[in-house]
Parts: structure tokens; C-alpha cells; sequence
């Protein structure tokens, strides 16, 4: 999907960077690899992956897939096949939803990573604060500056969202779709190849390895001073979902 991101009249994503595998950058937005080591499996999503593209209208909606495929360049081994569906969101007005599923391969079993970064959102540095809600529900602010040369894993988690902020409330949130089978914790970072904040939510590896089929579903929108609500930090361009009318 192509589309810009802006807040304050800049452009909020991290262009991509690195060297070139197979003439893809090493990181961009949206990839899904390994943690806490993202040269070593899992590799789902990443420089050298080939991949087909739909997209569908539906009105002034515009709807896109992207599947991975086992045909990629020499030097890269994929643990498996992903579908990756964004849409703009009639949950959350004004977020993009994200949902991205991982067949893995047969026989892939326990891995040295003990994490799957599943979508990697790359914003631009000057969002470098990091908002978590604990597990009271209260919210407690990090500095990604300080997670550079390894991620810093953030356990004390609601499961609900994330924000990245520049310091005066306002920049991006990613939420988590509930409810998710899959435990899953914050991993904070920033620097890299392009010098982005990396920030994302991490799978937790199953005791008996990665098999079979597994979903994520997120969402990521904008806020800023004006639109902070929701007393937790959730902007009101970004929503908790609509209750249907049999929902108490």
C-alpha cells in the first residue's frame, strides 16, 4: 500500500536502509524477523524476500495483500510464508489495520531466537520516546536512545498498545488486536541501519517450537497534543472498536 505518513507537515516513517541483499535495503518498514538477533531464524519478512501484490477499492477504501513466495534470491532461507493484509480501518477511524499471517515450515520446531518480531514499524528518530501501558494500566515512558546496540524487552505489558512520541505527545500507536492466543511483549530499540525507532511488539516462541498457522493483527495511527484522550493515551482518532448494539 502506498501511502505517507505525516505529522506536523513531516514525514513520520524511516526510509529504509542499509546495504543491498538481492537489491533490497536490509531494513524497512514493515519487515518480521528473529529476536533478539535478526540475522539468525526467524526470517519470514526481509531484504531478498519475493512477493506478490492485490489491492482492491471499495469506494475510497483501498485494500491490499501481499503474499511472500519460496522463490527468493540465493542468499536468503525463509522459515516460512506470509500474507500480509492492510486495510484502512473502519474499527479504529483514522488507522491503517495490519494483519499478517505466518505459515511456517514443516519441521522448524524450536529456534535459537526466542522471539518473532512480527510487523517492524521504522519511524523517524525524533519519536524516540517510548509509551507502554503496564499491567495496572499505567503508563511508563522509555528512551529508545538507550536500547541501541540491543533491544530492551518490556514484559510489564497490558497486551494492548504502544506509542512512540517526540516529547510532546504526539506521534504514532500501534494496537494490538484482542483477543491474541499468542503472548507477545514490547522489545524497545532504535539506531540500526537507518536509524530508525524500531520499536515493535515481539511473539513469544512457543514451547514446543513454531509450527502450522499463526495471526497478528495490529493497528497504527497518528496523534497528537490535541487528539490525546482516552486517559490511557489513545488518541481519539484512534478508538477502542465499536461496540455492536447486542454488545452491553
Amino acid at each position: 500500500m502506498d501511502a505517507e505518513f505525516r505529522v506536523n507537515n513531516y514525514a513520520a516513517i524511516e526510509p529504509a536502509g542499509g546495504a543491498s541483499t538481492c537489491n533490497d535495503p536490509d531494513e524497512f518498514f514493515g519487515q518480521a524477523e528473529g529476536y533478539p538477533d535478526a540475522t539468525k531464524p526467524l526470517l519470514m519478512v526481509g531484504a531478498g524476500t519475493h512477493a506478490s501484490y492485490t489491492s482492491a477499492t471499495k469506494g475510497m477504501v483501498a485494500d491490499a495483500t501481499t503474499f511472500t513466495r519460496l522463490l527468493t534470491c540465493p542468499a536468503v532461507h525463509e522459515d516460512g510464508l506470509t500474507r500480509t493484509i492492510y486495510t484502512l480501518s473502519t474499527d479504529y477511524p483514522g488507522a491503517v489495520k495490519i494483519q499478517r499471517t505466518f505459515r511456517f515450515n514443516a519441521g522448524l520446531g524450536v529456534v535459537a531466537n526466542t522471539g518473532l518480531r512480527a510487523y517492524i514499524p521504522r519511524f523517524i528518530s525524533i519519536f524516540h520516546y517510548v509509551l507502554v501501558p503496564n499491567k495496572e494500566n499505567k503508563v511508563v515512558r522509555y528512551d529508545a536512545n538507550s536500547c541501541i546496540s540491543s533491544p530492551c524487552a518490556i514484559t510489564d505489558w497490558n497486551g494492548k498498545w504502544f506509542a512512540e512520541d517526540d516529547g510532546d505527545k504526539e506521534g504514532p500507536i500501534v494496537i494490538r488486536e484482542p483477543p491474541s492466543s499468542t503472548p507477545a511483549f514490547i522489545a524497545i530499540q532504535s539506531g540500526g541501519l537507518s536509524s530508525a525507532n524500531f520499536t515493535s511488539i515481539v511473539l513469544e516462541q512457543p514451547s514446543t517450537g513454531w509450527s502450522g498457522i499463526v495471526t497478528e493483527t495490529e493497528y497504527i495511527c497518528f496523534y497528537n497534543y490535541f487528539t490525546w484522550g482516552q486517559g490511557i493515551g489513545l488518541s481519539s482518532y484512534c478508538l477502542p472498536p465499536k461496540k455492536s448494539a447486542a454488545t452491553p
